[in-house]
């Protein structure tokens, strides 16, 4: 399976691309339901949005969290608040992700079922990037989610 690596501040973790794109689908989600999102947000929203769906899909997956959060305070905590928020959305869906939101994403019956905890572990790793607890460079890191996720913990 292609895989990309998510980075902020040169550490990071590589992920493999469909539970990226589930997982920037969901964060869309996510800004979606806010009233307000402008500026940083509205723009990280839209170029996710496009990555994440059938819409658009490239070789390479960059959420490009140094350009959208930098050393920002205020839109670090921010996003932070709609990871939680995203993860909580895929662990509320059960066992799976749902048929209508791999379809959003431009998947096909044939890799059905992807299991909650998959994307869920992605939520953990943006956090502990965004955080500054990942180590791992690109030479490095592991390719999350693992099963379980006990390479994070």
């Amino acid at each position: 399976m292609p895989r990309s690596f998510v980075e902020y501040k040169a550490r990071g973790f590589w992920v493999t691309d469909a539970y990226l794109r589930i997982w920037l689908f969901l964060l869309c989600s996510e800004i979606d339901a806010l009233r307000d999102a402008q500026g940083w947000l509205a723009e990280a929203r839209q170029d996710w949005s496009l990555t994440a769906t059938k819409d658009w899909y490239r070789a390479w997956i960059d959420p490009e969290l140094d350009l959208y959060v930098g050393d920002d305070p205020a839109r670090m905590a921010e996003l932070l608040r709609l990871v939680d928020r995203a993860k909580a959305q895929a662990l509320s869906y059960g066992e799976h992700i749902p048929g209508d939101v791999l379809e959003a994403c431009g998947f096909t019956e044939e890799v059905y079922p992807i299991d909650t905890e998959l994307i869920a572990i992605c939520g953990d790793a943006f956090t502990l990037v965004l955080k500054g607890e990942i180590t791992w460079d690109a030479a490095t890191a592991p390719t999350l989610p693992a099963e379980g996720g006990e390479v994070l913990r």
